[in-house]
């Protein structure tokens, strides 16, 4: 896990990171498997035995609390860390709804953390292999991140002009890989990000920055330039 991936999931809060993890997982192993996985973690005497324990003494869970936990149900013992990663999680928020929503006992920061412990924890199981499901999820959530950024400069930028007063000064952003855009209509600097938050260019210098993958998708290359311009748009400019 690069140091990008763990700021980026520690910034997922209030929940954002673990619905994410479970998207993937039902994306890869189907809504029957997610709920199969949740309901031996619901019916569980053991868990239900923790969460009472560590809530009624206002305790925190942890990742190899929770972990330990788990490793003694025979469901668990011999899967992959994605579906140990994908019962913890389940564990954390019930934890979360039970106790942590009225009596603040961590804030979800700190939440947050113990659900990024455990996925890194059970990415590097021994049953994972190179090409697993982390090493995706770790790629996913790349993507969002840097769509984030994205969106927060757009924000910024088009509040410029109405903020002026107030020195707010909106610095270039600078791509560290790929992101690929489909296009949006029939205006070559209008694009959509695969998440679907629209980014608008202005069409100068596009074909120095940008390769044409097909006819509706474009790559704009690593190390282009995004200066904002004041109305919302961005200019484009190559490394």
């Amino acid at each position: 896990m690069s140091s990008y991936t763990l700021n980026t999931m520690l910034n997922f809060v209030n929940g954002r990171l673990e619905d994410l993890f479970y998207l993937k997982y039902e994306k890869e192993y189907g809504s029957v498997k997610a709920r199969e996985v949740f309901t031996k973690v619901k019916t569980s005497k053991k868990i239900e035995t923790y969460l009472v324990t560590v809530g009624n003494r206002f305790g925190r869970p942890t990742c190899q609390g929770i972990l330990s936990q788990l490793s003694t149900i025979p469901y668990f013992i011999f899967r992959n860390g994605e579906t140990l990663c994908m019962a913890a999680i389940f564990v954390l928020t019930d934890w979360r709804q039970l106790f942590n929503q009225e009596c603040y006992i961590l804030t979800e920061e700190e939440v947050t953390r113990v659900a990024v412990d455990i996925i890194s924890y059970c990415s590097k199981s021994k049953f994972n292999k190179t090409d697993n499901f982390f090493i995706k999820f770790y790629t996913d959530i790349d993507e969002l991140g840097r769509e984030d950024e994205l969106e927060s400069l757009i924000e910024q930028s088009a509040n410029l002009e109405t903020n002026k007063q107030d020195d707010i000064f909106v610095e270039t952003f600078q791509l560290t890989d790929v992101l690929t855009c489909e296009l949006s209509g029939d205006v070559g600097f209008q694009v959509l990000t695969n998440c679907g938050r629209k980014i608008v260019f202005w069409k100068s210098n596009l074909d120095q920055v940008v390769e044409a993958v097909d006819a509706t998708t474009l790559k704009i290359k690593a190390g282009t330039k995004l200066i904002p311009n004041g109305d919302g748009r961005f200019d484009l400019l190559g490394s």
